[in-house]
């Protein structure tokens, strides 16, 4: 690698162009599926084996129409720490792959990347990846046994469902929904640290799902923001593991029908995802598209992901213990 900005020969004399080199090669790695051109801009030996091992996912796809043929990286700095001969910053990246097969996923990644200046040199001595969708938004999980009936409160409702009988779930309305917000957030309704749930909530919302009004926080399906600077919406509405309990046990309004397989789901079905194995949830996903086989792209929220494939082994939150629970939502709500 040749010398940048006038640095010691191989090394980059500024810490932002060490950055720049790395992001470049980055991108490149995505491609070549090989973590080899790491090792020329990363002395963290341990991220360079983080990163072989998630390309070697993407690269074990069953089907050669999954291998990136472009990727285009996009860097965003958002947040500087500077002491001497140090520097820590935290890093979005907004990737862009085009597949073989035609499709092409967007998806947003953070890192935290430190950098310490040896002899008038810059080098990257640790990447930590900060995989936002493990990330558990913690609440009260409904008992088991029978969900209240709904309650479906009217000033929210509107005319949705006037008459209190059954509405047809617009799976066409939910997937524009999560194709125009799902790399931004509705001002209609607050956005959470860990959003991927209300995200989907949002979409089954905006495809006719009835809210199941209750007034309490550990039941129902409902959201009406802050109401005198309180918290208004159920755990079901924005914590991952509490819809998809509410799916599996509602048996009227909306509800979920287990799905055999990804192949199994339509447009506008859900994807909830247990990291761990350990049965709770921690990640929700919309499907919004398919590939040329029959795969399930997914859009989602908190790290932004736009027809995404479902298995998410292109993300570190991704572990041999990774579980999924596929959710049909029914025609008729």
């Amino acid at each position: 690698m040749p010398a940048v900005d006038g640095g010691e020969a191989g090394m980059p004399a500024t810490w932002k162009s060490a950055l720049s080199d790395y992001v470049r090669c980055a991108s490149r790695t995505d491609v070549e599926l090989s973590s080899d051109a790491l090792r020329n801009v990363v002395a963290d030996e341990r991220y360079v084996r983080l990163q072989a091992a998630r390309l070697g996912r993407i690269a074990a796809a069953p089907d050669s129409s999954r291998r990136i043929v472009r990727s285009e990286t996009r860097a965003r700095l958002m947040r500087v720490q500077e002491t001497a001969g140090r520097v820590a910053v935290d890093l979005r990246l907004a990737k862009k792959w085009r597949y073989a097969s035609g499709v092409e996923q967007e998806h947003v990644e953070f890192e935290r990347v430190t950098m310490n200046e040896r002899r008038g040199r810059w080098i990257i001595v640790r990447i930590e990846p900060q995989p936002e969708e493990k990330r558990f938004a913690a609440a009260r999980i409904p008992p088991s046994g029978l969900l209240p009936e709904p309650f479906l409160n009217r000033v929210l409702v509107g005319s949705r469902n006037p008459g209190g009988g059954k509405t047809r779930y617009n799976r066409l309305k939910a997937k524009e929904y999560a194709d125009r917000w799902w790399n931004s957030a509705n001002p209609k309704f607050h956005r959470f640290d860990v959003d991927c749930t209300n995200f989907v909530s949002q979409c089954l919302y905006a495809g006719g799902a009835p809210m199941n009004y209750t007034g309490r926080r550990d039941s129902g399906w409902w959201y009406e923001g802050y109401v005198q600077g309180r918290e208004r919406w159920s755990y079901s509405w924005a914590v991952a593991d509490s819809l998809q309990l509410y799916l599996r046990r509602s048996r009227s309004g909306l509800r979920g029908e287990a799905a055999g397989s990804a192949r199994d789901l339509m447009i506008g079905d859900i994807i909830s995802y247990d990291w761990d194995g350990n049965s709770r949830y921690q990640h929700t996903a919309i499907v919004t598209a398919f590939d040329p086989d029959g795969e399930p792209l997914v859009n989602a929220h908190t790290s932004d992901s736009f027809q995404r494939y479902w298995d998410y082994r292109d993300s570190h939150a991704w572990s041999p213990a990774t579980r999924y629970a596929f959710i049909h939502i029914p025609d008729m709500l």
